[in-house]
């Protein structure tokens, strides 16, 4: 199983979207795991068009998105 991780992404707080780098690099894994710091739940949407998706809630994610 191939699992691509990522976390802090803050979006749109510190960038406006993913990188694009993000569909290149996460094109072939098999589950997306993001570490925290989500900030917005379109986010999770964005990634789980990749793969399956499972995260944990950042120090700095609303109540709404834990």
């Amino acid at each position: 199983m191939k699992v691509g991780v990522l976390s802090d992404t803050h979006i749109p707080t510190r960038a406006r979207a993913l990188p694009s780098r993000i569909y290149e690099i996460f094109a072939d894994v098999d589950m997306i795991l993001h570490a925290g710091d989500i900030a917005d739940e379109s986010v999770l949407e964005e990634l789980k068009t990749l793969a399956p998706i499972e995260a944990v809630a950042g120090n700095t994610d609303s109540y709404q998105l834990k």
